[in-house]
C-alpha cells in the first residue's frame, strides 16, 4: 500500500535535497538587480535632461511673449505672433515629454526599492543586513529628494504653459497697442513667475545628478578601434 506524503512535506524534502549553491543563485537572480539598477539610474538621467530642455523652451516663450507684448513693438504682427505660437507649443509638448520622463522615472524605482527592502531578510550576517539596510536608506533619501524637487516644478511648468496659452488667445483677436497696454501687468507677473520656476528647475537637476552620480554603477571602457596591422610581403 502506497503512502501518501503531505505536499507541504515533500516540498520540504525536495528543498533540502537541493544544493545550496542553487538555493543562493536562486536568491541572488530575484526580480531586480544591477540591470535594474542602471535602468533607474538612466531614468533619473533623462529626467535631469528634459528639466533643462523644460528650462529652456519656457524661457524662449516667456521671451517671445514679452517682445511682441513690449510697448514699442514696431516689428511684423503676423510673423511675430505666429513665432509666439510656435515657442509656446513647443514649451507644452516639452511638458508632455517631462511628465512622461517622471512617470518613467517612478514606474523604474518601484521594484528597485521593492525587491532591495524584500532582500533585507535574506541576510544571515546581521552586520551586513544593517550595512544594505543604511545603504537603501541613503539611496531612497536622494531618491526622494528628486521627487520632491521635479514633481511640484512639472505642476508650475503646466501652469505657467497655460498662462502663455491665454495669451496667445488673447492676441489672436487683439493685438494692437490699446490691447497690448491692458496685458503689461499679466506679462510682468508671468516674467517673475518664470524667472521663480528657473531657480527650481536648476534645483530639480541638481537632486537628479546628486543621485545619478551616488547610485551610478562602474561601466567598460569602450573597445578602442583596433588598427590592421600591414603585412610585408602581402
Amino acid at each position: 500500500m502506497k503512502r501518501h506524503i503531505p505536499r507541504a512535506v515533500a516540498a520540504a524534502l525536495v528543498l533540502a535535497g537541493l544544493p545550496a549553491c542553487s538555493m543562493v543563485n536562486d536568491l541572488i537572480k530575484g526580480k531586480t538587480g544591477p540591470a535594474d539598477v542602471d535602468d533607474l539610474v538612466a531614468a533619473v538621467e533623462n529626467v535631469h535632461k528634459e528639466l533643462d530642455a523644460s528650462k529652456g523652451a519656457m524661457l524662449a516663450a516667456v521671451q517671445e511673449l514679452q517682445t511682441v507684448t513690449a510697448p514699442d513693438f514696431s516689428g511684423d504682427a503676423v510673423k511675430a505672433y505666429e513665432k509666439l505660437v510656435d515657442t509656446v507649443e513647443n514649451s507644452e509638448d516639452q511638458a508632455d515629454e517631462l511628465r512622461n520622463r517622471i512617470e518613467k522615472m517612478q514606474a523604474e524605482a518601484v521594484p528597485v526599492f521593492d525587491q532591495w527592502t524584500k532582500d533585507l531578510e535574506a541576510y544571515s550576517n546581521p552586520e551586513m543586513r544593517q550595512r544594505s539596510q543604511a545603504r537603501l536608506s541613503a539611496a531612497r533619501e536622494r531618491y526622494d529628494a528628486v521627487v520632491a524637487a521635479v514633481e511640484p516644478v512639472l505642476v508650475e511648468y503646466e501652469a505657467i504653459n497655460q498662462s502663455f496659452r491665454d495669451h496667445v488667445l488673447f492676441l489672436k483677436h487683439d493685438m494692437n497697442p490699446a490691447a497690448l497696454a491692458t496685458i503689461q501687468d499679466d506679462v510682468r507677473r508671468i516674467a517673475k513667475d518664470a524667472a521663480s520656476l528657473d531657480g527650481r528647475f536648476n534645483s530639480g537637476r541638481a537632486a537628479a545628478m546628486a543621485y545619478v552620480e551616488s547610485s551610478a554603477q562602474p561601466k567598460a571602457p569602450a573597445k578602442a578601434e583596433e588598427k590592421a596591422v600591414a603585412v610585408k610581403g602581402s
